[in-house]
């Protein structure tokens, strides 16, 4: 399973709880903790979408989308909510601890050498948070036989 996305279902319960777990669940925070834009409006949102969650007519053809905190939250007339996180694939959001950073960092310099991309350099990177951004420099890259 992909842990930066993740889906649930709301056919009877609050439309507020689901998004609040599926955020939590592909951001790692708890779900008390997760920051929702001041002009979104989950009731009136619930009010929209709940006549037509659970109904084994509705085809889930509408969709109301927005995004939060680098997280892209889509919510059905089917009663589906799905959260994901922008800009991440399984391989980043598995980075837990030091170890598994130093693991990501080698496939992805890997992959840039395999394919003759220079990585040596500085660069802006972004998390799609507000605010959240890291200066990154790279001053030498020593490969396993020994050149640089």
């Amino acid at each position: 399973m992909d842990p930066s996305v993740t889906s649930t279902e709301w056919d009877d319960g609050s439309l507020a709880d689901a998004v609040f777990e599926a955020l939590a669940a592909v951001t790692g925070v708890d779900p008390t903790d997760v920051p929702l834009p001041e002009v979104l409006d989950l009731d009136a949102l619930q009010r929209l979408f709940a006549p037509m969650a659970g109904d084994p007519e509705t085809d889930g053809s509408s969709r109301f989308e927005f995004d939060v905190d680098g997280c892209r939250v889509t919510v059905v007339s089917d009663g589906t909510v799905t959260a994901e996180r922008l800009g991440m694939d399984a391989s980043t959001a598995a980075v837990t601890d030091r170890d598994a950073f130093g693991d990501a960092l080698g496939r992805l310099v890997h992959g840039a050498a395999t394919n003759d991309v220079p990585v040596e350099g500085g660069w802006a990177c972004a998390d799609g948070a507000e605010g959240t951004e890291w200066g990154i420099e790279i001053y030498r890259v020593k490969r396993p036989d020994g050149a640089t």
